[in-house]
């Protein structure tokens, strides 16, 4: 259930999702409403407690972002931590799986098998990325020998 998480990150995501229409009406934020306070800006919720005032995805009844001297200045200069909104394109992402990713860690391993693997193949795919943006060895320095007194320079 959406309401019982406790992730900052994953409320503000919601509460977003929420306000553009995506969720349905009935999102229980009664455990998100108490998280706008003034003590909550000063733990793990800053950020939420911060990012839902400043978005109007929640109410609370005091204003807590004016009476806190720093986020004062934060909420006078409008800065935001979070882009509400944003949308990503995904089609761009590819996903693949390795042939075992499904096996069972329990039954004994092919030693062949390892040149299927999904690491094996994005390595080789990357060595020669990899190698062309090496920078070249240094040049060899000649370093003079002084094991007689007679050779040192001063």
């Amino acid at each position: 259930m959406l309401s019982k998480n406790e992730n900052p990150v994953v409320i503000m995501t919601i509460l977003d999702i929420h306000h553009q229409g995506y969720l349905p009406k009935g999102l229980d934020t009664t455990a998100w409403q108490k998280l706008l306070s003034a003590d909550n800006l000063n733990n793990k919720y800053w950020l939420l407690a911060y990012e839902a005032k400043m978005n109007g995805w929640l109410s609370s009844p005091d204003d807590y972002l004016e009476e806190d001297a720093f986020f004062k200045i934060l909420k006078d200069k409008e800065v935001s931590f979070y882009k509400p909104g944003r949308v990503q394109d995904l089609s761009k992402i590819r996903v693949s799986l390795a042939p075992d990713y499904f096996e069972d860690d329990a039954e004994p391993e092919d030693d062949d098998h390892d040149a299927d693997s999904v690491y094996t193949s994005v390595d080789q795919k990357r060595a020669p990325a990899i190698q062309a943006a090496a920078p070249p060895p240094p040049p060899a320095v000649a370093v003079p020998d002084f094991t007689d007194d007679d050779d040192l320079p001063f």
